[in-house]
């Protein structure tokens, strides 16, 4: 009869969990929540970084980030190529990095350093990188 109960408790423990768990995500109860703490770096700045193989073909689908440091990439700081191999970013003018995401980017080519760059505002402010193949 003891193991019935001890079974009873721990099923009405772990659903009690469940429960406060999705009415209280951790983040409302640590009052963390990672898009709220970001910069937030969009603008009226224009920058396009075009990518391209040894090549000079332009590579799609790649993820180019912009921050005033390497990392997370703030708010406005996150965009995907297109088929010309272009990210274009509406930015704030300011110093900062372009920098590539290591989670999304192609096994074939070598990471490159991140680059630093100055946007200003009323200019064509464009960058290149080519990546090498590994």
């Amino acid at each position: 009869m003891n193991n019935l109960k001890l079974i009873v408790f721990v099923l009405i423990a772990l659903l009690a969990g469940y429960v406060i768990g999705n009415l209280f995500p951790c983040s409302i109860i640590q009052g963390f929540n990672s898009q709220k703490n970001l910069e937030n770096i969009s603008g009226n700045a224009a920058l396009s970084v075009k990518i391209l193989d040894e090549n000079n073909s332009p590579l799609k689908n790649i993820e180019v980030d912009v921050g005033t440091q390497p990392g997370q990439p703030p708010l406005g700081g996150s965009v995907y190529t297109n088929e010309s191999g272009e990210a274009n970013f509406n930015i704030k003018p300011g110093s900062y990095f372009i920098y590539f995401n290591t989670v999304t980017f192609p096994d074939k080519f070598e990471l490159p350093e991140s680059r630093q760059i100055i946007v200003e505002a009323g200019f064509a402010n464009t960058a290149t990188i080519i990546l090498k193949n590994k």
